[in-house]
């Protein structure tokens, strides 16, 4: 019983505030990620951003440009930190 006090004395109000946003936050990273890459695959964004293959007659994103767009916003999350 006195091991569990030893921890819940550390344990205030300022502490969860600090868990329940990291928390959070990590939950609403996820969320922006997956809204992205799920905007990457729509069928306007292939056609809007991407080239026409005659030989497949589809709308393909180059891959550089996939590569550019799913890496440059790791920079605006550490401009953000």
């Amino acid at each position: 019983m006195a091991r569990l006090h030893s921890i819940t004395q550390h344990f205030n109000k300022r502490l969860f505030a600090s868990v329940f946003l990291i928390a959070v936050s990590q939950f609403n990273y996820g969320f922006d990620n997956q809204a992205f890459t799920s905007t990457q695959a729509m069928d306007a964004f292939e056609r809007q951003f991407g080239e026409y293959d005659s030989a497949t007659q589809q709308w393909k994103i180059p891959t550089y440009f996939l590569s550019f767009l799913n890496s440059l916003n790791y920079i605006g999350f550490a401009v953000g930190m």
